[in-house]
């Protein structure tokens, strides 16, 4: 990246082309983010980065970076609103975190598979699977007209309470 330099305010900076603060070129650094989201290791990254682009960074560099913008994206995707399909997929994984179990629950757009709701709980409960589906109804402009999960009996308590609610609104 060309890098100018004021000599009358003494300040250093770039062409606007380039990420703020960022020496290295704009398609290399959106390339290691692109592939790293599609399961490529960070140190397969560096070497993939080196022998296309001519750069040599760091696996911390390239991790870094993901940490950088994944918050800068993160920023302007949480008040977005999804279009989504009629079909969407709940699911919940049980896992350990410091000696407790907890519960991660998804809520995912069944064409797209688009993250619509996550969350994380202690509890396998109605409760909780009510508000994941809530905020699965925040997150997008539609309404499902199918959700499919597992036969834990708390999504169907949650899609009855959430959704007995929502048809008698629109009566």
């Amino acid at each position: 990246v060309q890098r100018y330099y004021c000599k009358n305010c003494r300040i250093k900076f770039v062409n606007g082309t380039a990420f703020k603060g960022m020496k290295n070129k704009v398609a290399a650094i959106i390339a290691a983010l692109d592939l790293y989201f599609r399961g490529i290791s960070l140190r397969q990254l560096a070497e993939h980065l080196e022998l296309t682009y001519g750069i040599k960074v760091s696996h911390g560099t390239i991790y870094n970076w993901i940490k950088r913008y994944v918050q800068l994206v993160n920023k302007y995707v949480d008040g977005l609103q999804v279009n989504s399909s009629k079909r969407w997929h709940m699911d919940d994984t049980l896992v350990r975190v410091s000696g407790r179990h907890m519960v991660v629950w998804a809520l995912l757009d069944g064409e797209t598979r688009f993250l619509l709701a996550l969350q994380i709980s202690s509890k396998r409960g109605a409760e909780e699977a009510q508000t994941l589906i809530q905020k699965g109804l925040k997150a997008t402009k539609s309404i499902p007209s199918e959700l499919i999960s597992d036969g834990l009996g708390s999504y169907r308590i949650a899609i009855e309470k959430e959704f007995k609610s929502k048809m008698k609104k629109d009566r």
